[in-house]
């Protein structure tokens, strides 16, 4: 794959049977407006962490949701076992929590709902809900490094503080005052030159090559991101912070789950 400035990109190669995304980071509510669904319309969506699926059924779609890699499936396969089962308190520790306490207990009762492949894989994986779902796979190791990376800086207090506050111009205030000076070091410099990286957290390849310096977009974007957005309405922030979510993100709410069922 080559760039539009002719630099060559290195493929991203998965590990065998690990997911790239254990959540979706894009705003569904855009998503479903952009379509204007309508009841009974089929749609045909990439299954990635099986979010959109769940958004779009709960808008009276009709999905069918394919994806390159089977662990994808697998896990958007899951989602959709839990939902059918109706097993909504699962599927707020399993989604949201991040963690089940009896998730190869859980499996055999999904086993009607649950294709035979992704019984398989989840028979094999119980392990990521005993740990964290959200610090599992290849996003999952981007949100581990980011939250150590803010650890080390000693922002991750001044952080979650602002996750409370009401005022969005006080929370730009403080991120610019408090947290910014601490982000912004040399070895952030450095790492956002490098193109694996950013490929890692989901930058586009065309987009990538046409931005030789990626870090004052980076500034710009999260100046922009916490003066005019609160942290705690913003559930993909919330998750390389916390490691988890501060509250349940719409797509993961009962009563959308009960509409997506």
């Amino acid at each position: 794959m080559t760039g539009t400035q002719g630099r060559r990109l290195a493929p991203l190669r998965l590990r065998v049977g690990e997911a790239a995304f254990h959540s979706m980071w894009e705003d569904l509510s855009v998503n479903v407006a952009a379509l204007g669904l309508r009841r009974g319309e089929t749609v045909l969506t990439i299954a990635s962490a099986g979010d959109s699926m769940l958004e779009y059924a709960a808008e009276g779609a009709v999905v069918r949701a394919v994806d390159v890699n089977p662990a994808q499936a697998a896990l958007a396969s899951l989602k959709r076992a839990v939902v059918l089962a109706g097993r909504l308190d699962d599927a707020q520790q399993l989604f949201v929590q991040g963690r089940h306490p009896d998730f190869a207990g859980l499996l055999p009762r999904l086993s009607e709902w649950l294709p035979t492949e992704a019984q398989a894989h989840w028979q094999a994986e119980t392990h990521l809900f005993e740990r964290n779902l959200h610090a599992a796979g290849r996003a999952g190791r981007a949100v581990r490094w980011v939250h150590g990376y803010l650890d080390k800086r000693g922002v991750l207090a001044g952080l979650q503080a602002m996750i409370d506050l009401d005022d969005p111009a006080e929370q730009g205030r403080r991120y610019v005052a408090q947290v910014e000076p601490r982000l912004f070091t040399p070895l952030l410099s450095t790492a956002f030159r490098h193109p694996g990286l950013l490929l890692l957290f989901g930058v586009p390849p065309r987009q990538l090559a046409g931005i030789p310096d990626y870090l004052p977009v980076l500034r710009a974007g999260l100046r922009r991101t916490f003066s005019t957005r609160l942290l705690a309405d913003n559930p993909w922030h919330q998750l390389p912070v916390l490691l988890g979510y501060h509250g349940i993100p719409g797509h993961l709410q009962r009563g959308r789950l009960a509409q997506a069922r």
